[in-house]
């Protein structure tokens, strides 16, 4: 059977094999990981839609949680660390605990994902007490346990902030060393392999070992070689597909249905837990959130890095099916084949 699809807004739903979720609308959160037994290595995922241009800058500091951002659509004024950028659809940027950053919207209908480590003490205990309650108790304005973070808005010119200047070419790739950066996705590297084309956005690397964020893309004109007519399953990670554009197919071993998931939704894999994925439009793009090294790093390593900032039209010739290397890759990264 298809895993049945759940709203959470922002409640803390109960353990699943699997779980096929909303992705959560403006100011609310869904715990990606769905697992009590992880409670303190668990990442949330917030969708920010901002109507119209606001003329307050959102500033924020975290001491202990990693945080990263894609811009879904719009344009925003967008400061980390000591820099400053104008980002739109399709850039990224990455915070390192300890740094003040900050975003203006600065246009209509501009939309954020958020990515964030629960390393701290408030969310990590909200988000126990929302898993054994499974509901949102605390009224508004009130918190039951001090906060670490610090949020605060302020106007332009009321504060001193980095000036907006232009990306660098350095930019377009991810850095050696943790530190806060921009990632411009369109131009970025990317890799290719069976059809998928994958760019890293931040690697387990870069924020010891927590997290992994990628974006991806294929079409129904790639046959996904991965996982053609066989099982996938990662010992040690779990995954998050989070669908931006198109229908993505997934089945897990031991169910005779497709589960659909379409834009604006999203699903967990559990470490273990075997599947086959398909493409089920013309074209799929998603973002991947893995809790270390996973299925980006395996098209990464048994894959090439590709020059076109596009899909090829067809799967060429430097694409084709090395299963010896997809072997290869597999190993390193502790997937297993069925």
């Amino acid at each position: 059977m298809a895993i049945s699809i759940h709203t959470l807004r922002p409640e803390w739903r109960k353990s699943y094999e699997a779980c096929h979720v909303e992705i959560p609308r403006k100011d609310d959160a869904v715990y990606v990981d769905c697992s009590v037994k992880l409670i303190s290595q668990k990442l949330t995922i917030r969708y920010l839609a901002f109507d119209s241009p606001e003329e307050v800058i959102n500033l924020q500091h975290h001491p202990e949680a990693y945080t990263a951002y894609i811009v879904c659509s719009g344009h925003f004024k967008f400061w980390n660390g000591n820099t400053c950028r104008h980002l739109q659809g399709g850039d990224f940027a990455f915070i390192p605990p300890g740094t003040t950053y900050g975003y203006q919207p600065l246009a209509p209908n501009s939309e954020l994902l958020r990515f964030k480590t629960l390393e701290d003490q408030t969310d990590l205990l909200q988000a126990m007490r929302q898993f054994h309650s499974n509901c949102f108790s605390s009224h508004p304005g009130q918190r039951e346990v001090a906060s670490v973070d610090a949020k605060v808005t302020c106007v332009p010119g009321s504060c001193r902030l980095p000036d907006l200047t232009c990306f660098s070419e350095t930019e377009n790739t991810i850095p050696i060393i943790v530190e806060p950066y921009f990632l411009r996705l369109p131009v970025s590297p990317r890799w290719i392999f069976g059809g998928v084309m994958t760019r890293p956005c931040v690697k387990a690397t870069h924020c010891e070992g927590k997290f992994s964020i990628s974006a991806m893309e294929t079409s129904d004109a790639h046959r996904v070689q991965p996982f053609l007519n066989r099982w996938l399953s990662f010992t040690r990670v779990d995954h998050c597909f989070c669908v931006v554009e198109g229908t993505f197919k997934i089945k897990f071993r031991g169910h005779v249905e497709w589960t659909l998931i379409r834009g604006g939704q999203a699903i967990t894999v559990p470490a273990r837990q075997g599947f086959t994925v398909d493409v089920g439009s013309g074209f799929l793009r998603l973002v991947t959130i893995t809790n270390g090294t996973g299925i980006d790093e395996l098209i990464c390593k048994a894959g090439y890095q590709c020059a076109s900032l596009t899909l090829p039209e067809t799967v060429s010739c430097w694409d084709g099916w090395d299963e010896v290397r997809f072997i290869s890759a597999c190993s390193e990264v502790g997937a297993l084949l069925g």
